[in-house]
């Protein structure tokens, strides 16, 4: 019986000991701290100690902080673009690809994407840094796609935040 009693805390210690690592890992990510130093630092109760062995691009990699958003590049992810097709019903995914490859055929040096925006599936063409450039584009869709008449859009996007 005390075998069993031994088995189960020694588990219980186990997995206690893995979720409160995980935890660690995720604050020090989220304390933007190096968690390199901070796995090895000593276990405070069992003064376990974790060694990396890795490249050393691989630690300038992780110690890289990235690059800080500036009105000159800020504005790159945002912009225009003409929205074609946006459902969430179950068919939607599928419909979405066909829209895309349909408009890719036919107008092939446009960008074109099927993405997803929970809970729909969406399909946009253009990226434009003026509603003006989008809403040419549209006006061109319209001739090459009339059953796109009634649902496309000129909208505004950020790809951080899209």
């Amino acid at each position: 019986m005390n075998i069993i009693k031994t088995k189960n805390i020694n588990s219980i210690y186990r997995a206690f000991s893995l979720v409160v690592l995980q935890v660690a890992i995720v604050l020090s990510a989220y304390s933007q701290s190096n968690i390199l130093d901070d796995l090895q630092q000593a276990d405070s109760k069992t003064e376990a100690k974790v060694t990396v062995y890795q490249d050393s691009e691989i630690t300038e990699a992780l110690l890289r902080q990235p690059p800080s958003t500036t009105e000159s590049n800020s504005n790159l992810s945002r912009g225009w673009s003409v929205q074609v097709f946006s459902d969430n019903s179950i068919t939607a995914k599928d419909m979405a690809f066909q829209i895309e490859n349909k408009i890719k055929e036919r107008i092939p040096n446009e960008y074109v994407r099927a993405e997803r925006h929970a809970p729909f599936w969406k399909v946009r063409v253009g990226q434009f840094e003026s509603a003006e450039e989008a809403q040419a584009l549209k006006n061109v869709l319209l001739q090459e796609f009339p059953e796109f008449r009634g649902g496309i859009y000129v909208v505004k996007f950020n790809m951080s935040n899209d």
